[in-house]
């Protein structure tokens, strides 16, 4: 069991504590390959401890309050979680911005639903009305992550896919970011194939490409130091106050795009955030126990797990259709049957599918 982590840093050459002010760090080996002193050393072995509580509050970056188990995913060489490199790239915008850089980072959970999107609701994400000198595209594909970064001034597109290197494996994708691209600034753009994702900061900051796959277990516990220092964890009174000033905020807002927003809630937090949502205030608990609501926030799950495009008329016929709720046969438990996706209702995420026609009343762990 991993209960500390120690960094992997030849302190020969790195005797300086880890410098983590936003204002100041690069994408360089000066910043992120530096020895981390006691103190920090400290801070990390706790955040990183899996024999902790995996969700003890421990940072509030910006409006989202990060998880021990969203730091392990960083900081433990784990699949990183949405929720986690969202952070990660918004911290990127604000180191970028401190070099006169202006960085947009897309949120990857919205990305996730585009290929079963126009690229008009793409747009409508974007801030076309600004100078942006980077867009960020993080991209999720079952089985890893992918980052597409464009830059409109000089007509450049990078597609970082560390599985497939001068390759991007993924063509739907690419399609979609070449439309938006010429929407940005028309005419012909440079492409180029790039497999680390990692370079995602050194490419918008200009800064040092002096790293290799060795470095990556350094450079993501350095991640994990920026987002602990700068964003502590707020005060119980803080984030207290910043619930009722969000309810207060909910009150006002049309009725739309309330369950706009819990909508987007519910899939980023999957099927336990009914309950959660349910428990928060009658207002809420009226709009997610809707019918309607369920199955569209159903079909947005399932739109974000399935390329529709490659299955026949047919087969999406039979397969994408409403949820229900039944008994197991087999072990008696209520289970929702999603003819044969098996999940827990995250976007993007697809634990299994399994031929639900022999005994459409078995649950997934009983076929």
């Amino acid at each position: 069991m991993h209960t500390a982590v120690q960094s992997q840093c030849d302190p020969k050459c790195c005797p300086n504590p880890v410098v983590t002010s936003l204002n100041v760090v690069k994408a360089s080996k000066t910043f992120w390959g530096t020895m981390p002193n006691e103190g920090q050393q400290q801070l990390l072995n706790n955040a990183l401890d899996i024999e902790k509580c995996k969700d003890e509050p421990l940072a509030t970056v910006y409006n989202t309050t990060l998880i021990r188990s969203d730091l392990c995913c960083l900081g433990l060489e784990n699949d990183i979680e949405g929720t986690v490199l969202n952070c990660c790239l918004k911290v990127v915008e604000t180191i970028a911005k401190s070099q006169n850089v202006n960085v947009f980072s897309a949120n990857s959970y919205q990305i996730a639903t585009w290929p079963n999107r126009t690229l008009e609701e793409h747009l409508l994400h974007l801030p076309l009305d600004e100078k942006i000198d980077w867009f960020i595209f993080p991209t999720w594909i079952p089985g890893h992550w992918m980052v597409c970064l464009m830059n409109p001034g000089e007509h450049d597109i990078f597609f970082l896919d560390p599985l497939h290197g001068q390759t991007f494996s993924q063509e739907e994708y690419m399609l979609i970011y070449r439309n938006i691209a010429q929407i940005l600034s028309p005419g012909p753009w440079h492409e180029y194939c790039v497999n680390d994702i990692t370079y995602s900061l050194s490419f918008v900051t200009a800064g040092a490409f002096d790293f290799t796959e060795p470095d990556v277990p350094c450079i993501r516990r350095w991640w994990c130091l920026l987002l602990l220092e700068n964003f502590p964890l707020r005060s119980d009174g803080e984030r207290r106050a910043t619930k009722r000033q969000m309810r207060h905020t909910e009150k006002n807002l049309p009725m739309e795009v309330l369950e706009m927003i819990l909508l987007e809630v519910v899939l980023q937090d999957g099927d336990a955030a009914y309950m959660n949502l349910s428990l928060t205030c009658s207002c809420f608990r009226a709009i997610v126990n809707k019918a309607r609501f369920r199955q569209k926030a159903h079909y947005a799950w399932l739109d974000s797990v399935v390329n529709w495009g490659k299955w026949s008329e047919t087969s999406k016929a039979e397969l994408r259709v409403p949820f229900e709720i039944k008994e197991c046969n087999t072990c008696k438990t209520l289970f929702k049957s999603c003819s044969g996706f098996y999940s827990n209702g995250k976007r993007g995420c697809l634990r299994g599918f399994y031929d639900s026609i022999e005994d459409p009343d078995c649950c997934f762990m009983c076929q």
